[in-house]
């Protein structure tokens, strides 16, 4: 590939830690070393195509987003497109894709869930932007927070 290895390896650290995955889990997942990917995420070496695409399915991402290509992890940029060029993508990406299952993680989320998370979105659409990046920020908290308590609780439950 002839892409700057290091603007790969930030996206690649990025969304990792974005999709709060640690490296061995995906490490794992890729079938590689964690100092496979370690050298990935550092620049030191670039994933071959296969393993690009493998990393773009399990941050769910473009790898055109991966490559620098586009800032869009989904790899859709809207910018100064037309509404019949919009309309095109949306019934591309959206109407084709809407009788596919939503995912967090992988799972599939459950019927309470997607609930939830249409209730959150329907706050999110009523805030005024500046507010919108006080509950992102708020969100990861409350992830890192999650994560914590599941480690605590894995630790108890190891000790029992």
């Amino acid at each position: 590939m002839n892409v700057d290895k290091k603007i790969v390896g930030k996206r690649l650290k990025h969304i990792r830690e974005r999709k709060h995955l640690k490296q061995n889990y995906v490490a794992k997942k890729l079938g590689v070393h964690n100092s496979t990917l370690n050298k990935y995420e550092s620049g030191e070496r670039e994933p071959d195509l296969e393993t690009l695409h493998k990393l773009a399915e399990i941050y769910e991402v473009s790898t055109d987003y991966l490559l620098g290509r586009t800032d869009y992890p989904q790899g859709i940029d809207l910018t100064n497109k037309s509404e019949e060029e919009k309309n095109k993508i949306y019934d591309q990406f959206v109407i084709e894709k809407a009788d596919e299952p939503i995912k967090f993680r992988g799972k599939e989320l459950t019927p309470e869930q997607l609930e939830y998370l249409n209730k959150a979105l329907n706050i999110i659409n009523e805030l005024p932007p500046e507010k919108i990046k006080h509950v992102m920020k708020a969100t990861d908290l409350a992830m890192e927070a999650f994560k914590i308590a599941e480690k605590e609780n894995e630790k108890e439950k190891g000790e029992s």
